[in-house]
């Protein structure tokens, strides 16, 4: 998918822009999503898409140096609050050998 050239707006959460049902996560982003079906693109030699379905409150966080994308079905998106949720989904590069 080419998410680039699409029109993100910025949102209220640090590091987060949004187009439709798109989210574009910028280094050190995190946002806490509630449950429903989301992929989430990274990229390692090519881009890859991960289906995730989320089951409960989740944290997902940005922790590498590239842009990130997360396609979401119907789920819902907030800042990420102290307190929060205790799981976690963290963005990363792959180990060099």
């Amino acid at each position: 998918m080419m998410y680039s050239n699409l029109p993100f707006t910025a949102t209220n959460i640090q590091g987060v822009d949004r187009h439709d049902n798109i989210l574009r996560l910028h280094k050190d982003a995190e946002i806490e999503l509630s449950d429903g079906d989301i992929t989430i693109t990274t990229y390692e030699l090519n881009e890859v898409l991960h289906n995730v379905t989320v089951l409960s409150p989740t944290v997902i966080r940005n922790e590498t140096n590239r842009i990130h994308y997360i396609q979401l079905s119907d789920n819902m998106i907030s800042p990420v609050e102290d307190g929060g949720p205790n799981e976690y989904i963290s963005i990363r590069t792959r180990p060099s050998c």
